[in-house]
């Protein structure tokens, strides 16, 4: 530039020599270009959007003087694209896009825009989601209790709330801020025999999470013994009770003839030695022991005493010919002495209890008699057995003269004892001979028409002998009932009811409904079951009150007829009370009660039309409950494991009656009561698995009501009222509503 500059100062310089004053024309300077810019952005242009959580567009403008590309420079960030990616010169709008940010953290990308040599970087941001979440929202502990460690994931601020039913056995410990923060609860030890639960609630911003904390129930103190019933011999004798128990407990003999002489073991485990005293008498006795621990838990030891051997004959009175003869006498037990007050009669031998006497020929023409007299000095006792010899002269006797019996069809015998040939004659067509069986004396076996009228009838049978003596025989039939009133006449079937109380978090349960099961294979028809949930899932309306009406706290509790209780883990133990409780039953109370009715499905309601048959006058309380089998659900079990899928059976649903009972009085024997009932079925329930149980209590002498008789039946199913055939233990032709499987 400068060479340029000199040489046209040179020429000037020149042209000015040569011109004289000449004027030399300027020479105009050559500007310089505009430089090229290839990419511009207005200054109003956003080159740093932000993006909100849900995500969204945003534009920027510019102008290219050249070719550009745009791309998102870093990879992977699916989440955010631009469009378009290239284009020519020329005016244009990017747009950049963002998808919704569902993670709790914020997040960036760079977009670069480059057009030549020139680049431009937009920086983008998106805001985090906000979120507070919990690893577990469920914690179970035992009833020991410990600590809680709930970790929460979360970008905002956060507290906690512990439920009501929660604050006095859970408390705060602390939090430990990590990448995530740990709440730490304690939770104490628990003294309760239910499962308790409570919530705590994480929240913040809006947001919460709910944790479900479920404590163990406290598990019963271990207390069991080895037997609840000892049987022994008469002679004096020992035996031993091993009783487990993990607190303290105290022994009682409630009899005097035991007495407990030591005691052995360590470590909740310990073997209790009694002595039995010798029984003298014939008779068995029966005495308790009574352990009770520490938790005023009672189990009841049954000692039974066999009687000592008395004496007994094989047989107790002997016809004997006037011929006379030799007669066999055997004896069970020690004979200590031999009386025979007569001469007529002399022992002959005595082998290994087997006794043989010879009766002389009776040569008088009066029948005699005479007893022979075993004897044993040390039980001070003595059994007889008598002698009858016939006379030379006539006899002619008969064993009954009056004879009465009901109104079907019967038998009965009559023995004649005649020296000389007699006839029978029935003096009506009703009355006929069927068979005479001779022995010393004939027996003649007749058969009595039954009556089909309502009124009482009378006949007479002569027995005549050849000397033309005769011996009336008066027969007395009851007329047939008034249509409607047989039953008054028939004895009633009787089944007893066992009620398991029980709860689906119980784990000692489990056992007594197997238990129960067995008793009822062990008893058929004999035995009805209910399954009362005294709490938890399968809780009815009925439970309440009758855990209240029977003072059930302990679970499993057994109940029998409402007379005997049953507590105890063991299957074998458990069959062994309950048929002895059921044994009890029919052998001392007289079944009284019996109940029929029909059972229906409308709409959602069962109807049920009942009818209560009572023999006698007195206090009765009637209840009908509604009971479901194969519910699938949650059960405890210590045994075998807990489980979702524990099949439970005879379950209380419902109760159409008063649940303890609808009260009914009568005046009069012989009465039958109507009851009408409608319930709603309860929701949850399999219309195929349910069946109606009824059962009837009478009062006591105490006041108290007893369970007399029950009986059950498929809802839809007819129950007739359940009577006995021929006073025989069966049931005279009637299945006993649809039959009911067996627990298993």
């Amino acid at each position: 530039m400068k060479k340029i500059l000199l040489l046209l100062c040179y020429v000037a310089f020149m042209f000015a020599a040569c011109s004289g004053d000449d004027v030399i024309p300027e020479v105009p300077e050559t500007p310089n270009p505009d430089p090229v810019i290839p990419l511009t952005i207005p200054s109003t242009e956003n080159l740093s959007p932000s993006f909100s959580p849900d995500g969204g567009t945003s534009k920027v403008s510019f102008t290219a003087n050249v070719s550009w590309s745009a791309k998102v420079v870093e990879q992977g960030a699916t989440w955010c694209t631009v469009s378009p990616a290239s284009g020519g010169a020329g005016s244009h709008t990017l747009t950049i896009s963002t998808v919704a940010n569902d993670t709790p953290d914020s997040r960036t990308a760079t977009v670069q825009l480059t057009a030549g040599t020139e680049t431009k970087t937009i920086n983008i941001t998106q805001k985090q989601k906000d979120a507070l979440t919990v690893t577990s929202n469920k914690f179970e502990l035992p009833a020991e209790g410990g600590t809680i460690d709930i970790e929460a994931k979360s970008n905002i601020e956060f507290g906690y709330i512990i439920s009501e039913e929660g604050k006095s056995w859970i408390s705060y410990v602390e939090t430990k801020a990590l990448k995530t923060s740990h709440l730490i609860f304690k939770v104490a030890e628990s003294d309760s025999l239910a499962v308790r639960e409570a919530k705590i609630t994480i929240s913040g911003g809006g947001l919460s999470e709910e944790i479900t904390v479920i404590q163990a129930a406290k598990a019963p103190a271990e207390f069991k013994i080895s037997q609840t019933e000892v049987e022994v011999g008469s002679e004096k004798n020992t035996f031993e009770l091993v009783i487990t128990s993990s607190i303290g407990y105290e022994v009682k003999p409630e009899a005097d003839w035991i007495t407990q002489t030591s005691v052995t073991g360590s470590n909740g485990v310990y073997t209790h030695t009694f002595e039995v005293a010798e029984n003298a008498s014939t008779d068995s006795r029966s005495g308790i022991i009574v352990v009770c621990n520490d938790e005023q838990k009672c189990i009841p030891v049954t000692v039974k005493q066999k009687g000592a051997e008395g004496l007994s004959v094989s047989q107790n009175e002997f016809n004997v010919s006037d011929e006379g003869e030799t007669i066999e006498v055997k004896v069970t037990g020690k004979v200590d002495e031999v009386s025979i007050p007569v001469e007529w009669i002399k022992q002959e031998s005595a082998t290994e209890g087997l006794y043989k006497f010879a009766v002389s020929k009776n040569e008088s023409p009066d029948s005699r008699s005479a007893e022979i007299t075993f004897k044993n000095t040390a039980q001070n006792r003595e059994v007889k057995v008598k002698v009858n010899q016939l006379c030379g002269g006539d006899i002619f006797s008969i064993s009954t003269s009056l004879v009465e019996v009901n109104y079907g069809a019967s038998t009965f015998e009559v023995t004649i004892t005649a020296s000389m040939g007699y006839e029978v004659k029935s003096q009506v067509d009703w009355i006929k001979e069927i068979t005479s069986k001779a022995v010393s004396t004939n027996v003649h076996v007749f058969e009595i028409s039954a009556n089909s009228s309502n009124e009482a009838r009378e006949g007479v049978i002569v027995v005549c002998n050849d000397n033309q003596e005769c011996i009336p025989i008066v027969v007395k039939q009851k007329g047939k009932p008034v249509e409607g009133e047989e039953w008054k006449t028939k004895e009633f079937y009787h089944k007893s009811l066992a009620m398991r109380f029980t709860a689906d978090w119980c784990g000692y349960c489990p056992n007594m409904a197997t238990a129960l099961a067995e008793a009822q294979k062990a008893l058929p028809d004999k035995l009805e079951v209910l399954s009362v949930h005294a709490s938890g899932g399968l809780q009815a309306d009925a439970s309440v009150s009758l855990c209240n009406n029977y003072a059930i706290s302990d679970f499993p509790t057994g109940l029998v007829d409402g007379r005997v209780y049953v507590q105890n883990n063991n299957v074998a133990t458990i069959v062994s009370n309950v048929s002895a409780a059921v044994k009890e039953t029919e052998e001392k109370y007289e079944t009284i009660t019996g109940a029929s009715w029909n059972s229906s499905i409308s709409g959602n309601n069962i109807l049920l039309d009942l009818k209560v048959y009572l023999k006698k006058a007195g206090s009765y309380k009637v209840t009908a409950l509604l009971v479901e089998n194969d519910i699938v659900g949650y059960q405890a079990d210590y045994n075998n494991g807990s489980s979702n899928n524990y099949v439970h059976k005879d379950v209380v649903r419902g109760v159409l009656s008063d649940a303890l009972g609808d009260a009914v009085s009568i005046t009069e024997n012989g009465q039958i009561e109507s009851f009408n009932y409608s319930l709603a079925i309860p929701s949850g329930c399999n219309k195929d698995n349910l069946r109606i149980v009824v059962y009837i209590q009478t009062q006591g002498a105490n006041g108290s009501y007893y369970i007399n008789n029950c009986a059950s039946a498929k809802v839809g199913k007819e129950q007739q009222l359940m009577v006995k055939s021929n006073n025989s233990g069966d049931m005279e032709g009637i299945v006993p509503g649809e039959d009911i499987p067996f627990n298993n």
